[in-house]
């Protein structure tokens, strides 16, 4: 039987594909179009209980890990640049609350995967 959350990833990859790929034809980014069809693959796979699928969403995740640590880093070039000072303070909290969310989301999305009941969904099948 299929985990919880193993289906509430699937559901949400679903939809980041779907926003990819509509997103990609309304701008006219293949790129867009392109990680929304991946999206969808991960869907699928995540849905089908396909392992390839569970270690592509932790590499993501991994990335998404860097990318948060890179948020809370980033207020240091807010001050480079040209907005108005009252307003430093506003993104530099955007920032740090945006990259501390990302990186807790992350790492349970990673430690999810890497319980051994989620884990023994994906290796039942071949």
């Amino acid at each position: 039987m299929r985990p919880t959350g193993v289906t509430i990833l699937s559901i949400l990859y679903a939809l980041g594909g779907v926003g990819g790929v509509i997103g990609g034809f309304i701008s006219f980014n293949p790129l867009a179009i392109a990680l929304g069809l991946l999206d969808f693959a991960i869907a699928y796979g995540l849905w089908r209980g396909q392992n390839w699928s569970r270690i592509l969403v932790m590499i993501f995740s991994i990335f998404g890990i860097i990318g948060g640590a890179g948020m809370i880093l980033a207020p240091t070039f807010v001050l480079m640049m040209p907005i108005p000072k009252h307003l430093v303070g506003v993104f530099s909290t955007i920032l740090i609350v945006a990259g501390a969310v990302a990186i807790i989301l992350n790492l349970v999305i990673l430690l999810y995967l890497t319980r051994p009941h989620v884990k023994a969904f994906f290796e039942e099948k071949f």
